[in-house]
């Protein structure tokens, strides 16, 4: 029994020490978040956000290099502790340098206003 535990016991130290070392996460490059009606709420490094059609959102960035030369992605909800409504999102990019367009839909996959959060790194 005793035999079992140590062997167990040097298993573990041999794998521990074959692990990678964790790094600290990055600041993200630029943040967004915005309520359903296209307010922008908060965040760093963008400019402003709209709502141009139902479930339909462009947000614009600081710096103009945000969809070419980053990785974002975005999920629904806010800052409020309320739980937001059942949604998807999809994020692409824009139709000019800086943006990104949203996507959000209901439970249903119909096109439908919610809120979401965009974070960029880059």
């Amino acid at each position: 029994m005793k035999r079992i535990g140590i062997l167990s016991v040097a298993a573990l130290m041999i794998g521990a020490q074959c692990l990678p070392a964790f790094a600290t996460p990055a600041a993200p490059s630029a943040t967004a978040i915005v309520g359903a009606d296209g307010t922008l709420v908060g965040g760093n490094g963008v400019a402003s956000a709209a709502r141009t059609a139902t479930g339909v959102y462009t947000v614009t960035f600081t710096a103009a290099d945000v969809p070419t030369a980053c990785a974002y992605t975005a999920s629904i909800g806010t800052q409020a502790l309320v739980p937001p409504r059942i949604g998807l999102v999809n994020v692409g990019a824009g139709d000019t340098a800086g943006t990104i367009r949203v996507y959000t839909y209901d439970n249903h996959v119909q096109a439908a206003d919610r809120p979401f959060q965009v974070y960029v790194a880059c």
